[in-house]
């Protein structure tokens, strides 16, 4: 069973590479991808895929967290700035998204004044900066077990080295999404069917 996926700032590096490498997963749909400024085009026009995700339209950003909804999305990866994703997280996780993934640092840095320190803005969302996990599994004493209980996830493709783009964003998205799926086990970092 695909697990009913968006991403947010489908438009930039990560967002991209985030929807090349999920459009081709087995274990994921596409559903909404939104873009600050490819709002309305096919996805198929701007990064050349094809198929079902290939006709997906790029979603515009002001809309992002109510097409979220609409469209059942299990979880959602933010490829924004940090800026977007401290007021998207929230509204999506209000919305009925149960997973959020924050590619930016939003959510990183666990103290309010190192966050200020590091991207000159004040943290409006202090209970989820409390709550989100740091999603690199080498720094988790229990990893699946902490990805399985999380509703937002921090985490940076670029700085993860010990695995492959393909890797790090399938060993992040399945984890919390397994509670459903009790099922499947974990190997190598990535939960598959057994």
């Amino acid at each position: 069973m695909a697990t009913p996926l968006g991403i947010i700032g489908a438009s930039g590096y990560a967002g991209i590479e985030a929807t090349r490498i999920l459009a081709h997963h087995p274990r994921a749909e596409l559903r909404l991808l939104a873009s600050d400024r490819w709002g309305g085009d096919p996805v198929e026009k701007r990064i050349g895929n094809a198929g079902a995700v290939g006709k997906l339209r790029y979603a515009p950003l002001p809309r992002a967290v109510e097409l979220a909804r609409e469209a059942r999305c299990e979880a959602v990866l933010l490829a924004t700035p940090a800026d977007a994703s401290l007021s998207l997280a929230p509204a999506l996780l209000e919305a009925g998204v149960r997973l959020v993934i924050d590619l930016s640092g939003a959510y990183r840095l666990r103290d309010p004044a190192a966050f200020h320190a590091s991207y000159g803005l004040a943290h409006t969302s202090l209970s989820l900066l409390a709550e989100a996990v740091y999603g690199l599994p080498e720094l988790l004493p229990d990893a699946p077990r902490t990805l399985r209980a999380a509703r937002l996830v921090s985490f940076s493709m670029r700085n993860s080295r010990s695995m492959s783009h393909e890797a790090a964003t399938s060993s992040f998205i399945w984890p919390p999404i397994r509670a459903s799926r009790p099922h499947w086990k974990i190997r190598a970092r990535t939960f598959v069917p057994t």
